[in-house]
């Protein structure tokens, strides 16, 4: 103001400072870091565990997993009161900046609260820093090595030549190549989808973060021998002439050799007997035998015995009698056996139903007529057992082809029953006369009185009331 060098003035001031909160002082040496910021803190050590993989263990995937830590890392020195939190990463017991090649890792996280004041902060277990540990395993991708092998003869060798090679599972950006020109079989004898070796070389920088399984490693071996056993090439066996078997089967299966008419009874490999033999008599084959039966419905049968059609499977064996070291007979698949499937065929067997009749009636607009079954008989029942295991049914009515009053009309049966599976039901025709509605008493008098002369008065009497459509008897 303008007066101000007339005055002297004295500012007396007085100030408090006190002690923020979570800050030391002389009259708080330990400070807690307090309850909500370990929540935080322990939550996300719990969610930096996580990252670590599904138990300690993932898959490698190509990724360096030391880099996932940072913002976890971030967020926790930015709680008050710390002063660090430091992930130390070792392989082996030597400390590693990236962890993404297979192996094992040890991390070890240390977080340490501020200690260059004195009083400093504390956490509730009264230290001042928590460590936690995890140990990680990566463990190598699979890769998929397709093969294919060139099909060759016999040869004495168990080298086989590779055609070509595919490689599918490779990350992108990695360096990894799979090659190989040859594999090793177990031994050199004739076979089909014999499996081998692939004798592979792998090169490139991921070659370690790799294993391979291989896919396609079979090959096919063939005969070279079609005469007899040869004891100069052991590996080398005769082989069966496989036309003959399928010639032997076509002319079964055409012929009778396969096919039975429904008896009754259960059979097995006896039915098939001579067809057995015949196959036995083929050069090479020892011994033929059934192994099983199936319905056409796919369920398994353990005898032939109901009407249908069944697949049999057949189990052929090679010849072994060869003088050694010669390896004798075998199928063109280099095996010792071969298995076969013909169709054997139970027919069904003709059953006959005598003695139905049906009730002559007068017509009333249907057609459905009543039947009469006391005097029936059933003939043909392959076994007398039959005739009690089997059911066969006859409807109380009969069906005729429309409903118009006819003489000597042809009646339908229904017929039903478990019998109907192993028998083709037929029967003895069975007529039916439908009296027309009008006329229907002179009808039936026509018919009682066809044979006998004597009644020719009635006749007369009847047809002249049945003009006058009145009867008075």
């Amino acid at each position: 103001g303008a007066d101000k060098g007339n005055y002297s003035v004295v500012i007396d001031v007085t100030v408090n400072i006190t002690a923020a909160p979570n800050e030391p002082d002389d009259t708080n040496p330990e400070i807690p870091i307090g309850d909500e910021n370990e929540e935080k803190i322990e939550s996300l050590i719990e969610e930096i565990g996580e990252l670590t993989g599904e138990d300690g263990k993932r898959i490698y995937d190509a990724i360096d997993h030391a880099k996932d830590f940072a913002d976890r890392l971030t967020e926790i020195r930015d709680i008050d009161g710390i002063e660090s939190a430091e992930l130390v990463i070792e392989q082996d017991g030597e400390a590693v900046s990236a962890m993404r090649n297979v192996g094992t890792y040890d991390l070890i996280l240390t977080v340490k609260a501020i200690t260059n004041k004195t009083p400093g902060w504390v956490f509730k277990d009264g230290k001042t820093e928590k460590v936690a540990t995890w140990t990680v395993e990566i463990t190598k991708k699979t890769v998929t090595v397709t093969v294919q092998a060139k099909d060759r003869d016999y040869d004495g060798t168990n080298i086989v030549e590779i055609l070509n090679i595919s490689v599918s599972g490779i990350l992108e950006g990695d360096d990894l190549a799979v090659a190989a020109e040859t594999g090793t079989m177990a031994d050199a004898s004739v076979g089909n989808g014999k499996p081998f070796t692939v004798n592979a070389t792998i090169e490139g920088a991921d070659k370690d973060n790799y294993e391979t399984v291989y896919t396609g490693n079979t090959v096919k071996i063939n005969a070279t021998n079609t005469t007899s056993p040869d004891p100069e090439n052991p590996g080398d066996p005769c082989i069966v002439d496989e036309d003959a078997i399928k010639a032997e089967i076509n002319t079964a299966e055409a012929g009778s050799t396969l096919k039975a008419n429904y008896d009754g009874a259960a059979h097995t490999d006896e039915a098939l007997e001579g067809f057995l033999n015949g196959l036995k008599g083929i050069d090479g084959i020892a011994d033929a035998v059934v192994k099983g039966y199936k319905k056409a419905d796919g369920s398994t049968a353990n005898v032939l015995k109901d009407a249908g059609i069944y697949t049999v499977e057949i189990e052929l064996t090679a010849d072994e009698k060869a003088e050694a070291p010669a390896e004798a007979w075998a199928f063109a698949n280099g095996e010792k056996t071969y298995t076969v499937y013909v169709t054997y065929t139970i027919d069904k067997i003709k059953l006959m139903v005598k003695g139905i009749t049906a009730v002559d009636r007068v017509y009333d607009g249907t057609t459905k007529v009543d039947l009469n079954t006391d005097g029936m008989t059933i003939e043909g029942w392959a076994t007398d057992a039959d005739k009690d295991e089997f059911t066969l049914v006859i409807a109380p009515k009969g069906t005729i082809g429309n409903a118009d009053a006819g003489t000597n009309k042809t009646v339908t049966l229904d017929i039903s029953g478990t019998a109907l599976g192993n028998y083709i039901v037929e029967y003895a025709p069975v007529r039916v006369n439908i009296l027309e509605e009008l006329g229907a008493l002179w009808d039936l008098f026509l018919l009682i009185s066809s044979t006998g002369a004597a009644l020719y008065s009635w006749f007369a009497y009847i047809s002249q009331k049945r003009k006058e459509d009145s009867f008075e008897l």
